[in-house]
């Protein structure tokens, strides 16, 4: 038997066969797509009904407003070659990922849109005015505040069934379905849905959804649009386990520019749809978009130049074990791999968050302009979010109405933060002398006043760090 380290389907390191078969099993994420495809081929082929498939590819083919078929072609004969230390079960997973996509998401997918492009055309005639967009490094408290300014109405930001679904057709249907529930049922399929998780998106119960929750009726990160309808998105890089290939899931602004300005005319269609059906003349898009600094917020300003940004900024050794460990959660739900857990792959991820470390310093001293950007230490806004909430809406030309239910929700915020308790981390994924080495200090950067005390925290981990390495050496 060759005791050769390889990666199992779940990223942890097992012993393969002399036939190179993972010993055990283990069941593809995207199992169920390989049964799913041989059914939709037979109907189509065996029914007789085949020249309206072809009709159906060809229309797609011609009018697929996702528009990136050279990097989909990449990822899929991508898949066809072994990734080095993974069982060719990891193969499985990113070819089902790709046909789904190629075979049947996207060609009905496309009827869609173009359904509301025949009946709803209207909604290119929306007008996106100073959106605010609510950026910051991952797990620097973008997400509690985002929840927190979504229960103001008077901001309309995306939830993830809209971001998984940017058709009106479809988005209708379910208003009806809803209305047709809470009229004639009381509600019975709504509670039915929530009470079996059902409108949470991959696994409710697993330790990514502790740290990140994913539900389809709530609000969430825009750069989730080019997961779903780009294949764009970190995430990705749990299906594609390559080291060479894993830095372009990190790069928007890798990309061709004629993708590019594809992906992000996709995204503005698809804020201006639900703007067009649920926004009011007082309504203000809003975004959470903290993946943004892959380049696409370097994109969004010039599509939008009248933004203006919240941004949030969080001690890196707080965020970044946090950050890590949820990369390799959020892969490993996403294809069945934690990403994090393979020493190659973890390097590169360490690498390029350091990228995005740095293009975040640049754009926020360099880039967006001073008068359209509020920047707040997180650790400082959290203590005390009902005055904070209030300094941050003078930015955003709006005001907190006194007995209002969304200065209740600020009160009820502020009480339940009493009691918050932070995540708890380790150094599994990163250390703290890596934080201090390897990333640049995003707060020295954006905080001069807080210079000296920084020096002296990295000052006193890398002489931590060093007389540990010496202690070791000497024991040995």
């Amino acid at each position: 038997m060759a005791k050769q380290t390889v990666y199992n389907i779940n990223g942890k390191p097992g012993l393969i066969d002399q036939n190179d078969n993972p010993l055990g099993l283990y069941v593809p994420a995207y199992w169920y797509v390989w049964p799913f495809l041989t059914c939709w081929l037979s109907f189509w082929f065996l029914s007789g009904l085949w020249p309206i498939y072809l009709a159906l590819m060809a229309v797609y083919a011609y009018a697929c407003p996702f528009g990136t078929w050279a990097r989909n072609v990449d990822l899929l004969f991508r898949a066809l070659r072994p990734f080095e230390g993974f069982s060719w079960l990891v193969n499985l997973n990113s070819v089902a990922i790709c046909m789904s996509r190629f075979l049947v998401l996207w060609p009905l997918e496309t009827v869609l849109w173009h359904i509301d492009e025949i009946f709803f055309k209207d909604y290119h005639n929306v007008t996106i005015k100073e959106p605010v967009f609510l950026v910051g490094q991952p797990r620097s408290g973008t997400t509690k505040l985002e929840s927190i300014l979504a229960e103001d109405e008077r901001l309309l930001a995306l939830t993830l069934f809209e971001m998984r679904f940017p058709y009106l057709c479809v988005q209708y249907a379910l208003d009806l379905a809803c209305e047709l529930d809470k009229r004639f049922l009381g509600n019975r399929v709504r509670d039915f849905v929530v009470r079996n998780h059902l409108n949470c998106y991959m696994a409710h119960d697993s330790p990514r959804a502790k740290m990140r929750r994913l539900r389809f009726d709530l609000s969430d990160e825009d750069d989730t649009i080019f997961l779903f309808h780009h294949s764009a998105h970190f995430m990705v890089l749990g299906a594609f386990p390559c080291p060479d290939f894993a830095r372009d899931f990190y790069h928007f602004d890798w990309r061709p520019k004629r993708d590019r300005a594809n992906m992000m005319d996709f995204h503005q269609r698809c804020v201006k749809k639900v703007l067009y059906r649920r926004g009011k003349p007082d309504s203000v898009y809003f975004s959470k978009w903290v993946a943004g600094w892959n380049g696409q917020l370097s994109y969004a300003i010039k599509q939008y130049p009248d933004a203006r940004y919240i941004c949030l900024v969080r001690n890196p050794e707080s965020s970044l074990p946090s950050w890590m460990r949820l990369q390799g959660l959020l892969a490993q739900d996403f294809a069945g791999i934690d990403v994090m857990a393979h020493k190659e792959l973890a390097r590169v991820v360490r690498e390029e968050n350091a990228i995005w470390f740095r293009n975040q310093i640049e754009f926020c001293r360099n880039i967006v302009k001073p008068s359209n950007l509020y920047l707040v230490r997180s650790e400082k806004f959290y203590e005390n979010i009902y005055n904070n909430t209030h300094s941050l809406y003078q930015f955003l030309r709006l005001k907190v109405d006194k007995d209002s239910a969304f200065e209740r929700t600020l009160l009820r915020h502020q009480e339940a933060q009493a009691d918050h308790q932070p995540t708890r981390t380790d150094e599994r994924h990163i250390t703290r002398y890596q934080i201090f080495t390897e990333f640049p200090d995003i707060v020295k950067e954006l905080f001069p006043e807080e210079a000296e005390e920084r020096d002296r925290l990295r000052a006193s981990v890398i002489a931590e760090h060093e007389a540990s390495l010496a202690a070791a050496i000497k024991s040995k």
